[in-house]
């Protein structure tokens, strides 16, 4: 792609119900999607992820045909159920904060960036919880 080509974006999915040992591997770790990241800003984040969307709609009410090994095939529904990522790829689709700079830099914390600086662990870092 070379240094020139661009800011792109990623998503990428995989099935945490698979073995341990086949969960890692490159085959089974699926992109769902490669965009422009100037498209996000210049279409907006509804515009953009409109299709992921209406994917995970058709395979969670339609599913999909898998092919066995035995030659068997299997209608398989799946429903995406957790979102993982760095924080910028969680915050850009979901809306939040994109600012390093924001008081509160991780959707899980809720610690002041001032705080954030200077723990050397996690015990005294304010969770977000359901209640606050």
């Amino acid at each position: 792609m070379g240094p020139h080509s661009g800011k792109l974006g990623r998503i990428y999915g995989s099935i945490p119900r698979l073995p341990s040992e086949s969960r890692s591997r490159l085959e089974n770790i699926f992109m769902f999607m490669l965009y422009d990241a100037y498209d996000r800003v210049e279409f907006g984040n509804a515009a953009l992820y409109s299709c992921l969307i209406n994917d995970f709609g058709i395979i969670q009410n339609e599913g999909i045909i898998v092919c066995l090994s035995n030659g068997h095939e299997l209608k398989v529904y799946f429903v995406p159920v957790l979102w993982l990522g760095e924080n910028l790829a969680l915050h850009q689709p979901m809306g939040l904060v994109e600012s390093f700079s924001a008081n509160f830099l991780l959707q899980v914390f809720k610690t002041p960036q001032n705080r954030l600086r200077f723990l050397t662990s996690d015990e005294n870092v304010a969770l977000r919880y359901e209640e606050n």
